[in-house]
């Protein structure tokens, strides 16, 4: 598939018109296409629309195409280009994704295994946004492997993410002790305010008023996930776990009275508020 780019700015006329001339050879070649080899060919260059249209033709085929995506990502490991890999695994996992097919699951985890690291994070997210619980164990199992600072870690530093958003897709008990342990070591990392506001306890209340207070330009996102965590653990709770947070070198009183008046703002959001404010993290397809 094309990685060139038409040179007008997006949005205009011109801009569309030179984007349907360039994908136009590919959108006949997946047309065109009489075997799902031919489209396996194509992984690690779909982009955008380019893919969906390149993973219906590719789901078309049946257990067929599902047969051969799960081929690829056996071999994924020996494409050379660490790139190309890992583009072609993200293009093959999405495809296996987008086809809904009653195996897709068994599939994406009898490759689980031959994945590397970040195939691996990819596939997390994806059994999770499939729904099946079979996928627990695997995704907690790499969990643990790839945390923050976890001992033995083997993943690169935003690995971890992947299996975090899976156990959350899946609904797993196991996702808000995850939450928990890949933030306490100080990990701040962009889904972790739509996360903590879906799963997160007690113990991550302290690291978000960090986080917020540290950094003005983001502070109503972790405002919001506090709201979240504050409507599941109750206002006692969050009274406590913000004054634990805040500076002891202010005296008891002033950081309990301080504590109350920050979560009594929290308890002006509704839950809907919140869910409103991270629509992303809540509404799958």
């Amino acid at each position: 598939m094309t990685r060139d780019l038409p040179t007008g700015k997006p949005g205009d006329p011109d801009w569309v018109q030179e984007a349907l001339e360039r994908a136009a050879p590919e959108f006949e070649r997946v047309a065109r296409a009489q075997h799902p080899r031919e489209l396996i060919q194509m992984a690690g260059g779909a982009l955008g629309i380019f893919r969906q249209v390149w993973a219906e033709r590719l789901t078309s085929f049946g257990q067929a195409g599902t047969q051969a995506i799960a081929t690829r990502l056996l071999s994924s490991q020996s494409i050379a280009d660490e790139e190309t890999a890992d583009k072609t695994v993200e293009d093959l996992i999405y495809a296996l994704w987008y086809s809904k097919a009653p195996n897709a699951v068994s599939t994406l985890l009898s490759c689980f295994n031959s994945l590397d690291v970040y195939g691996q994070s990819i596939a997390c997210v994806a059994l999770g946004l499939m729904g099946d619980p079979v996928a627990s164990d695997v995704i907690w199992r790499y969990f643990q492997r790839v945390k923050p600072a976890g001992q033995g870690a083997t993943g690169r530093d935003t690995d971890f993410i992947g299996a975090l958003w899976g156990l959350i897709e899946l609904s797993d008990p196991r996702a808000t002790d995850a939450l928990a342990e890949a933030v306490l070591p100080g990990m701040d990392f962009y889904e972790l305010p739509g996360f903590a506001a879906r799963v997160g306890d007690a113990r991550v209340v302290g690291p978000l008023v960090v986080f917020g207070a540290s950094d003005p330009e983001d502070r109503d996102d972790y405002t919001m996930a506090l709201a979240g965590i504050a409507q599941r653990i109750g206002r006692e709770a969050t009274v406590q776990a913000v004054f634990s947070a805040f500076n002891a070198d202010s005296s008891e009183l002033k950081r309990h009275e301080a504590a109350t008046q920050f979560t009594d703002m929290l308890f002006r959001y509704s839950p809907e508020d919140v869910v409103n404010y991270f629509e992303p993290f809540y509404k799958r397809s």
